[in-house]
């Protein structure tokens, strides 16, 4: 358990998790045994990942046990420029990077559209209709 370079004293790097310590107010349960993280009146000590929302008892680190899963979510810059290294030569570097290239979208999902509150106003449809009845009684007579 070594603490995280990146200016955030709190934080604690272990297989590449980012744990954040907490305390639990509300039904959890840690993730390397299954037993209760939460109290409502004193929590354990635990800690949860920043990256992939781990849960674990802060004693797991601080006994040094092995029982939590390397993390999944791993944001290593690094690791891409070192595994680029292993290729054996330039052009091995060039077809990876070609391949993974292809795997990233160039545009964003269609869900991501970006439009103005503005301009998906339902107002506009709506505003030459009347909320009030027909001054006309049931029988079709004016009044």
């Amino acid at each position: 358990m070594e603490a995280v370079p990146q200016g955030d004293k709190n934080c604690l790097a272990h297989k590449g998790h980012e744990f954040i310590p907490t305390l639990y107010h509300f039904p959890s349960n840690c993730e390397a045994c299954a037993k209760p993280l939460w109290h409502v009146f004193k929590p354990p000590p635990a800690l949860e990942c920043r990256r992939c929302h781990v849960k674990c008892h802060k004693d797991h680190l601080d006994r040094k046990e092995d029982v939590i899963a390397p993390c999944k979510v791993n944001y290593d810059v690094t690791s891409a420029r070192d595994m680029l290294l292993l290729a054996l030569s330039q052009d091995e570097q060039k077809k990876w990077i070609g391949h993974l290239g292809k795997k990233i979208p160039k545009t964003p999902p269609s869900t991501f559209s970006r439009s103005s509150p503005r301009t998906m106003s339902t107002r506009s449809v709506v505003a030459n209709q009347s909320f009030r009845k027909n001054p006309k009684n049931i029988t079709g007579k004016s009044r």
